[in-house]
């Protein structure tokens, strides 16, 4: 019966993600790559596929591309590695390679270029191995309409000016990102000496109360919403990504929209907080038969000239790791170097869920915030700043160390 239940699965998801493909008929003697991604919506698949064929014609293969949702493209690809029909070459979340490379699921891979960040490293690395090929780094920050800069620099500002803030409703795998930083202010943490952050349960009370009190005048819906109402004028301020200002840009009417690059602290009297660092690489599962050329395949789509193809074409993409310095920096690029990684992804993997649902707790449902606090403390992911990334800015105000 298991061997039965085994063959079935194997049969259903190779069904499954092959129908997904491109279908079309292929010379026999024309070595085939499957390829799956996340950039799934109707223009940025053009652009990806688009790539790929440059390097089809370049390699003289083929490249089978199946789409997948973010929404559920994690439970689909450990189906497949489960059943062994992953495919040659995958994208994935900079969040999920640790956990593949304990599974011994992914093989090391090839890397060509150098990247700036010490913080992509850690997430793509083990004992000096690349197990992931860096493609896009992300991360969050607040993005307010011109004229209230001076009112959205603290916690504290915020409730006491009244802004329409944009608070995130429960979304999977995007709530920390926009709520998470309001509890990393420099003054409130404490960094271990190897960078590890310590947060108490105190602390995050105080902020919960304050995230509270900013709900009461706040908007409250999903990301694209919130990021809609802002270029609507229909909030003020909130935490979000830079391709907002790009796309705002490309409206007929653009609005008069600003990007702050520091995440506000809690209290007036201190400077800036951390973001959290995310990001999109390529992996190498392992079972596939042609290594040499998925490397190929992972080391072309992760080049520097298809990267700024792909934030120029869809900027959701996320930034360039390869130019990001510490002089005349964006915004932008001074939160990217001011972030914080989750430190043990592979229990963050199962503990995320929960954590963002008690994140929203904070306003919606009846806990109370003592309840609450300490649920977000209990379930706090473990979080690491790279000191020879943040400190380049210089050390903050406030910032203790162990």
């Amino acid at each position: 019966m298991k061997g039965f239940a085994s063959r079935y699965l194997v049969v259903f998801l190779t069904a499954l993600f092959v129908s997904c493909g491109s279908g079309a008929d292929k010379p026999s003697d024309v070595p085939t790559l499957t390829f799956w991604h996340m950039w799934s919506e109707p223009h940025q698949a053009r652009v990806i596929d688009s790539l790929v064929r440059v390097f089809e014609q370049k390699h003289n293969c083929t490249v089978d591309i199946t789409l997948l949702s973010w929404a559920n493209a994690k439970q689909k690809i450990d189906l497949a590695i489960n059943a062994g029909v992953a495919p040659d070459v995958l994208h994935s979340s900079l969040d999920w390679v640790h956990e593949y490379r304990q599974a011994k699921v992914i093989q090391e891979v090839e890397i060509h270029e150098e990247y700036l960040l010490p913080s992509v490293h850690s997430m793509c690395t083990h004992n000096g191995a690349f197990f992931a090929v860096p493609w896009t780094v992300n991360t969050r920050t607040l993005v307010c309409r011109s004229g209230v800069q001076s009112q959205v620099q603290s916690l504290e500002n915020i409730v006491e000016s009244g802004i329409v803030f944009g608070l995130p409703s429960y979304e999977p795998h995007n709530v920390h990102k926009k709520l998470l930083p309001l509890f990393l202010s420099f003054q409130d943490i404490t960094i271990d000496s190897t960078g590890n952050v310590i947060i108490s349960e105190q602390h995050v009370l105080r902020v919960a109360k304050l995230i509270k009190q900013i709900s009461k005048n706040g908007v409250v819906d999903n990301s694209r919403k919130i990021d809609n109402y802002l270029l609507q004028g229909k909030v003020e301020a909130t935490i979000t990504g830079v391709w907002l200002l790009e796309k705002n840009e490309k409206t007929s009417n653009p609005l008069d929209v600003v990007a702050i690059g520091d995440i506000p602290s809690v209290s007036k009297d201190y400077r800036y907080g951390l973001s959290i660092l995310g990001g999109d690489c390529i992996l190498l599962p392992k079972g596939g038969h042609k290594d040499q050329l998925s490397n190929k395949l992972a080391t072309f789509l992760t080049s520097k000239s298809v990267v700024d193809n792909l934030a120029e074409s869809f900027p959701e993409a996320g930034t360039s790791p390869f130019e990001i310095g510490s002089k005349n920096l964006s915004p932008f690029e001074r939160q990217l170097l001011a972030c914080a990684t989750i430190s043990d992804p592979v229990s963050w993997v199962n503990n995320q869920g929960a954590f963002e649902k008690a994140l929203t707790k904070i306003y919606t449902g009846n806990n109370t915030l003592e309840d609450v606090a300490e649920e977000i403390t209990e379930r706090f992911p473990k979080l690491k700043i790279h000191q020879s990334s943040v400190f380049r800015l210089g050390k903050p105000n406030g910032a203790k160390e162990e």
